[in-house]
C-alpha cells in the first residue's frame, strides 16, 4: 500500500485519493497480538445528514440544518491526530466527510489492496439509539476514523481526553478481508471482492 512520507501513514483529505495502512498485514498465525490494529473514530456521532451525499440521494427528515462545526474542537482533533502519527501510534487516517464513518472504512479496505485488509466493526455500544442510524453511520460532519496500534492505544486514549476529543473504539481490522458490521438493530457482513464490485461498477457509470 502506499505510504506518506518516509514509511509514515497517509492522511486523506477531502479530494484525494483515500488512505492506505502504513504497512500490511502478515497472516495471522505469524502474528502477535498488539498487531491487530484498532479502529477509533475521532468525533462526536452526529444526528443530522443534512448537506450530505446521503440526503442527496436518499433525502432526509433536515434538509436545512446541517450540523455547526464546533472549531475549537476540530482544531484539537488535529493537533491529537498530528502528535498520534509523530509517536507512531496512529497508522493511517481519514475523515469521514465523504459519506460517513462506514464509508471511511471501506475506502480505507480498497486502498489497502493487493493486501487484504478487512474490518470488524461493532457499533452496538457507542451509537445513541434515540438518534437516526442512518445519520450516525453516514453523517459527513466533524469526524476522523484512525487506525491505532492497539499497543498505543492507552496513551493515545489518554492524549484525547485530556484535550476534550470524543473518540470510539468501534473495532479492529483483519487479515481475511471481509467488512463485518454489527449495530444495536443487527448485523451484516460483505466480502471485499462485493465490496470491490460495487466500487468499480460506480466509478465505471460515472466515467460512461
Amino acid at each position: 500500500p502506499r505510504q506518506g512520507g518516509e514509511g509514515g501513514p497517509e492522511i486523506h483529505r477531502p479530494n484525494q485519493a483515500p488512505c492506505a495502512r502504513a504497512r500490511p498485514l502478515r497472516p495471522a498465525g505469524a502474528r502477535p497480538e498488539r498487531q491487530w490494529v484498532r479502529e477509533v473514530r475521532l468525533g462526536a456521532f452526529h444526528d443530522r445528514l443534512a448537506g450530505s451525499e446521503y440526503e442527496r440521494f436518499y433525502g432526509s427528515p433536515d434538509p436545512f440544518d446541517a450540523p455547526a462545526p464546533d472549531f475549537d474542537n476540530e482544531v484539537e482533533m488535529l493537533r491529537a491526530l498530528r502528535d498520534g502519527i509523530a509517536s507512531g501510534a496512529v497508522l493511517a487516517a481519514h475523515d469521514v466527510s465523504h459519506v460517513g464513518v462506514l464509508v471511511a472504512a471501506v475506502e480505507m479496505m480498497l486502498a489497502s489492496r493487493p493486501f487484504t485488509v478487512g474490518c470488524d466493526l461493532d457499533f452496538s455500544a457507542v451509537l445513541d439509539t434515540a438518534k437516526p442510524l442512518a445519520a450516525q453511520l453516514f453523517g459527513e460532519f466533524g469526524g476522523i476514523l484512525v487506525e491505532v496500534d492497539s499497543e498505543e492505544w492507552s496513551p493515545f486514549e489518554s492524549d484525547l481526553k485530556k484535550r476534550g476529543v470524543p473518540c470510539q473504539s468501534i473495532g479492529t481490522t483483519n487479515d481475511g478481508g471481509p467488512l463485518r458490521v454489527e449495530t444495536a438493530g443487527g448485523a451484516f457482513s460483505l466480502t471485499l471482492e462485493e465490496l470491490t464490485r460495487s466500487h468499480e461498477g460506480k466509478v465505471a457509470g460515472l466515467l460512461g
